[in-house]
C-alpha cells in the first residue's frame, strides 16, 4: 500500500544495474534491524545498515569527519573528540539531538558521505557472480525518505507513537520527555507512508512481523519471475 501522493520527489537513485534495492525503512524502534536480518534469511544478497556504515563516514582522515570537528566543536568544545582522536557519538549526539538547526547541519555533511558507501557496496554486489536469478539489496535506512533516496522498492515498518515511547523507555532507558524530543525529531508516519509501496505493521511480535515481510518477499519474488 502507499505511493499514492508523495510530498515530494525522491531525487537520488540508490540503485545500480543488475541489483534490486529495497529500501526498508520506519520510525525509531520500529524493528527494522530484526526485519532486515529476517529478509537475509529469505535470500537477500546484501544486507546494509545504514546506520553502522554511517560510522565509517565519522572517522578521522575522511571528509565528513573533517567538516563535522570544524562545524560541531565551537558549540561542543573539545569533548567531542576522544582521546584517540575519534568522534565521541554521545557527546555529538547530545547536541543534535537538542538543536533541529544543529541536526540538519548534521545530516547535510553525513548523508552524501553515507550515500557514497552504500553506493560502492552495491557495485561491489554488481559485480559478484551468480547464476539465473537477480541480485536484491536490503538497504535498512531509519532516514531514507529524509535523504531523498530512491531505491526499487520502499518498505516502511509501521508502529504507533506510544510504541515507540514504550520501546525507547525499554530499550534505551529514556524518560517521557526524552523519548518525545527523538520521536519528534523524526519524520511522522504518515509522512513517511506517502511513499511506502508495502506498508508492515510491527506493533506485535515478532512471528506476525515476520508473516508479513514473508508474504511481501514472496510477492515480490513472484513479480520479478514475470519480468
Amino acid at each position: 500500500t502507499g505511493g499514492a501522493s508523495r510530498a515530494k520527489a525522491l531525487t537520488r537513485p540508490i540503485k545500480v544495474p543488475g541489483v534490486i534495492t529495497i529500501g526498508l525503512t520506519g520510525s525509531i524502534c520500529s524493528g527494522k534491524s530484526h526485519a532486515s536480518g529476517y529478509l537475509g534469511t529469505l535470500g537477500a544478497d546484501l544486507v546494509i545498515d545504514a546506520d553502522k556504515i554511517a560510522h565509517q563516514a565519522y572517522l578521522p582522515g575522511r571528509p565528513a569527519y573533517t567538516e563535522i570537528v570544524k562545524v560541531f566543536t565551537p558549540k561542543t568544545g573539545p569533548s567531542l573528540c576522544l582521546p584517540d582522536g575519534t568522534i565521541d557519538r554521545r557527546v555529538l549526539g547530545q547536541q543534535v539531538f537538542s538543536d533541529k538547526e544543529d541536526m540538519n547541519k548534521l545530516c547535510s555533511i553525513v548523508w552524501p558521505a553515507l550515500e557514497e558507501l552504500i553506493i560502492e557496496q552495491l557495485n561491489h554486489l554488481a559485480q559478484t557472480k551468480k547464476e539465473h536469478t537477480k541480485k536484491i539489496a536490503v538497504i535498512e535506512a531509519a532516514i531514507l525518505i529524509e535523504a531523498g533516496w530512491k531505491p526499487d522498492y520502499i518498505w516502511m515498518l509501521k508502529i504507533s507513537r506510544e510504541e515507540m515511547k514504550k520501546r525507547l523507555f525499554e530499550r534505551n532507558g529514556l524518560n517521557e520527555e526524552e523519548a518525545e524530543k527523538r520521536i519528534n525529531l523524526q519524520l511522522p508516519n504518515e509522512e513517511r507512508e506517502k511513499y511506502a509501496d508495502v506498508v508492515i505493521d510491527s506493533q506485535g511480535p515478532k512471528e506476525q512481523t515476520k508473516a508479513s515481510l514473508l508474504t511481501a518477499w514472496n510477492h515480490l519474488m513472484e513479480n520479478l519471475a514475470s519480468q
